[in-house]
């Protein structure tokens, strides 16, 4: 039959507590040779630990409502650069232009329009069959999906649809002023999580 074993923080201060609890059993039978000992002193021990936790707890939920905000701001980029693409598209900017989006869209997207490079690595692959090395190739990522390119990707979307004069959609979510809003929001979400992971 195995045995399972608790443990952690919390449940060391738990036991800590139970352990306070026993020693007052002794009542005046319990007398330490030091002072660090006394129940006085381990109750303050127990105390400081379990404020401790505390703190480590709201902390955690302050940096959880942080990256929750965060994600939640960034849900919505994919598809709303999809939209953004559209509306361009029907608003009859040049092909040159649109190309350009679409290179930017790609970045946001996670995608990519051309072959990544590749090239050889030193430690080939061998071929037990053929008894034959074989090498083996590799890929450069440009997926570009941290939080941070992500914003600067949509910061240059931004600015590629502010640079043409025919671009003035009818609906408020995709006016070039709605899009600056968002990017500040983004730029302050992002800023919010990793300021309450440093603290």
């Amino acid at each position: 039959m195995s045995t399972y074993i608790e443990s952690g923080h919390a449940k060391n201060t738990a036991n800590f507590d139970h352990l306070i609890a026993l020693l007052l059993t002794y009542s005046t039978n319990y007398t330490p040779s030091t002072a660090n000992l006394a129940i006085t002193n381990l109750q303050t021990v127990l105390s400081n630990a379990q404020g401790a936790l505390t703190t480590v707890k709201n902390e955690y939920n302050g940096w959880k409502n942080a990256t929750n905000s965060r994600e939640i701001a960034f849900d919505s980029l994919k598809g709303l650069s999809t939209r953004l693409l559209n509306t361009l598209m029907s608003v009859g900017a040049n092909e040159q232009t649109i190309k350009d989006y679409k290179t930017l869209n790609a970045k946001v997207q996670g995608s990519k329009l051309t072959k990544a490079d590749s090239g050889i690595v030193a430690d080939p692959s061998e071929d037990n069959a053929n008894k034959t090395t074989l090498p083996v190739t590799k890929t450069v990522s440009v997926s570009q999906q941290s939080l941070d390119n992500l914003i600067e990707h949509y910061d240059k979307i931004i600015k590629l649809l502010a640079s043409v004069p025919a671009y003035n959609p009818t609906e408020t979510a995709l006016k070039v002023a709605t899009l600056q809003t968002m990017l500040v929001n983004l730029k302050t979400v992002n800023t919010g999580a990793y300021t309450s992971y440093m603290r």
